[in-house]
C-alpha cells in the first residue's frame, strides 16, 4: 500500500515480472483494508508510512489486532530519514528506506517469501 501511483506501478511490475501475484491500493480507511486482505490473503504486506485515508502504522495495527492476519509479514517503507524507529513503533518485521533499487527490493522479500 502507497500513495504514490508511479512507485506503486514500478513494484507492480517487478513483482509481477517475477511470477508474484500483487494487489496494490494508493490508500484506504481500516475496514477497506481489512476487508482487501480477506480477500487477496498476502504473504506478504508493503506498506508505506503515510498514506491517504490512514497512516501505515493505524493499517499494521489494524492487521495485528485481527489473529487471523497477525502473523502476516509487513515490510515498512519511507523516505522518512527516522525509517528505522517508524518500522519498529509501528509494528513492521522489516523496513526499507525510499528510494530503494530493485535488487534490495527483492532481497528484503526474500527473506519472507523464498
Amino acid at each position: 500500500m502507497d500513495d504514490d501511483p508511479d512507485h506503486l506501478l514500478f513494484c507492480i511490475l517487478i513483482f509481477q515480472r517475477r511470477g508474484y501475484e500483487v494487489f496494490s491500493l494508493l490508500g484506504c480507511n481500516r475496514d477497506e483494508f481489512l476487508r482487501i486482505v480477506a480477500n487477496f490473503t498476502p504473504n506478504l504486506i508493503f506498506m508505506d508510512h503515510r498514506m491517504r485515508g490512514m497512516s501505515g502504522g493505524a493499517a499494521i495495527q489494524a492487521l495485528r489486532g485481527e489473529p487471523k492476519y497477525r502473523d502476516i509479514p509487513v515490510i515498512y517503507f519511507s523516505a522518512e530519514p527516522n525509517i528505522v524507529s517508524l518500522a519498529k513503533e509501528a509494528g513492521a518485521d522489516a523496513h526499507l528506506k525510499k528510494p530503494f533499487t530493485i535488487q534490495r527490493l527483492l532481497d528484503i522479500t526474500k527473506q519472507f517469501i523464498p
